[in-house]
């Protein structure tokens, strides 16, 4: 080896050996193997996460918008199909105008409305459905308070859940009577946070 070193210098020749070039590679390898694990599974959180924040987003932005346009907005959530579309009403039934509805919005192909592993709702009751809204539907009247269904008021709060088969935590979105929105992760432990 240090003939060879030697030799180059004197020559003027430099560059790699085959052998050093394939220790580099070799090493390359072995780091994105152990690596790629990791990186699968922050992959799915991130989706997981980002789906999430999104049904969170679109159920605050249409309470906000019920009580600014002073019209009755519902959120219809599919478990079947992961999908979900906004239907409003200016004379305060959504369901009498369904051409009122926009186009259905998929969830990421990586996550689902399901509840996952989890076995008890944020409030530590039991759930055993993915979406708790009847009917899937959640909305808000023009004073912001929430409803479901054929616009029952919520007793209490309703929950919409959304998991992801590349990572161990589950999300719940919900409203409540009063149209507060709640954010709620499931790590796999004994309590949401």
């Amino acid at each position: 080896m240090m003939f060879t070193k030697k030799m180059r210098l004197e020559t003027g020749e430099a560059g790699f050996t085959f052998v050093e070039m394939m220790i580099v590679i070799s090493l390359i390898a072995i780091i994105s193997a152990i690596s790629y694990p990791s990186f699968i599974s922050m992959r799915g959180n991130y989706r997981l996460k980002a789906a999430a924040r999104e049904v969170f987003n679109v159920l605050q932005t249409n309470k906000m918008r019920a009580v600014k346009e002073s019209m009755v907005i519902a959120v219809i959530f599919s478990d079947v199909t992961n999908t979900y579309k906004v239907c409003l009403s200016r004379n305060g039934d959504w369901t009498a105008t369904p051409a009122d509805c926009g186009d259905p919005i998929s969830l990421d192909s990586a996550v689902s409305f399901d509840r996952g592993a989890s076995l008890t709702r944020p409030n530590n009751t039991t759930s055993t459905t993915d979406v708790e809204y009847s009917s899937g539907v959640a909305g808000f009247f023009q004073d912001g308070t929430g409803f479901e269904g054929d616009q029952t008021r919520i007793n209490g709060v309703r929950y919409v859940y959304i998991s992801s088969l590349n990572s161990p935590d589950v999300f719940a979105v919900g409203t409540n009577r009063v149209g507060l929105v709640q954010l709620y992760v499931w790590t796999g432990g004994a309590s949401w946070r």
